[in-house]
């Protein structure tokens, strides 16, 4: 094999980039439309437009609008705390949705790559990270609780017959209208997590106040639930709650 030459790398990176990117005049805008994909294998663009007495470069609030139609809003504080780790790292800021960077002439090439690299990062850390999607469903949970004045104490384990602990996302006690209320919280519901939560409720149960009832809050806005599982749910006495249609449930869990 013959020696690499890294300025050949080079100078074949750059051709690829220029052979790729194109630019088109929109007002007083430039569009630039990259050869970088986002999550939806779309080209990212960004827009340069003047500012101040130097250039304004933008997604448009193209990066976190999208993000927040695929049920992931920067909405609570640590969504908030992952946004800005990410784009201070990167010189980038955020201004009404809006992911920018201010920039001279001379430096403005530096600075479309900090953009589109924070663009690529921001969509990497909230929406292929699993641990992260399944953590801010939580969030999500817990802040829909929170919205509708719902009572609650979170993350509760229990000690079933087997002597086996089993933990639970949030517990709503008894009201005079209600009993006592499990929930757990699931961002992928499967075969395996299904008969998870089947065993902590059938360990548990007995040690409950009398009328207990068990709620599975599914995370159903990505991909819809197997209605299999669904019933398999239900046959154990299981309220499943689909996350698209919790208003539905809305009433019993605030009684």
């Amino acid at each position: 094999m013959n020696a690499i030459d890294p300025q050949q790398l080079i100078d074949e990176y750059l051709a690829w980039l220029r052979a790729k990117i194109s630019a088109e005049k929109i007002g007083d805008a430039v569009e630039i439309t990259t050869p970088f994909l986002d999550r939806n294998n779309d080209r990212i663009q960004i827009y340069v437009c003047p500012h101040d007495n130097g250039l304004r470069l933008t997604d448009d609030g193209y990066t976190l609008s999208d993000l927040e139609i695929s049920g992931c809003a920067i909405d609570t504080p640590r969504r908030r705390s992952i946004l800005e780790t990410i784009i201070n790292g990167l010189g980038v800021k955020e201004q009404h949705g809006k992911l920018f960077v201010d920039s001279s002439l001379s430096t403005v090439a530096a600075k479309k790559h900090a953009l589109v690299q924070a663009i690529l990062a921001v969509n990497d850390m909230f929406m292929t990270a699993q641990r992260h999607v399944a953590s801010l469903f939580f969030e999500d949970v817990q802040k829909f609780l929170d919205d509708n004045e719902i009572r609650y104490t979170r993350k509760l384990s229990f000690v079933g017959m087997t002597g086996f602990p089993h933990s639970f996302d949030f517990v709503i006690p008894h009201s005079k209208k209600s009993p006592e209320r499990l929930v757990s919280v699931v961002n992928e519901l499967t075969k395996s997590s299904v008969t998870s939560h089947l065993f902590a409720w059938g360990d548990t149960q007995s040690g409950r106040d009398p009328g207990a009832m068990y709620y599975v809050i599914v995370n159903d806005s990505e991909r819809p639930a197997d209605p299999n599982l669904i019933s398999a749910l239900e046959n154990y006495k299981v309220r499943p709650v689909l996350w698209t249609a919790r208003q539905a449930s809305l009433k019993e869990l605030a009684v």
